[in-house]
C-alpha cells in the first residue's frame, strides 16, 4: 500500500508560493498559510491575511479560511469556527 504524507502533498501544492509547511499544527495555526494554501488549491483571492502576533488575529486568520470552504463546501465545515480549531490546535501542541 502507497502511503503518502500529508505534508509532502501541502510542500508540493506550495511550491509556486515559496511556502513550506513542516508541521500542519503549528504550520497552519495562525492561519496564514492555511490562507495561502486555499487560494493555491481554488485559484480565488482571499485576501491579505491579518499580519498581528495576538490570539484575536490567528483567530481571525482562520476563521476567513473557514468562511470560505464554508462557501465551498458547507456541510462539511457547518458549526466549526477558528476559536474552536486554535483552542484544539494549540491543546495538541501542550501535551
Amino acid at each position: 500500500m502507497l502511503r503518502i504524507n500529508s505534508v509532502s502533498v501541502l510542500n508540493i501544492k506550495t511550491q509556486q508560493a515559496r511556502m513550506e509547511v513542516e508541521d500542519l499544527f503549528t504550520d497552519l495555526a495562525d492561519g496564514r498559510k492555511l490562507l495561502k494554501l486555499l487560494e493555491i488549491i481554488s485559484g480565488e483571492k482571499l485576501g491579505k491575511p491579518n499580519s498581528g502576533k495576538m490570539r484575536v488575529h490567528k483567530i481571525e486568520n482562520v476563521n476567513k479560511s473557514l468562511a470560505f470552504l464554508h462557501t465551498k463546501v458547507c456541510s462539511v465545515w457547518c458549526g466549526i469556527c477558528g476559536t474552536d480549531m486554535f483552542v484544539r490546535i494549540q491543546r495538541g501542541n501542550e501535551g
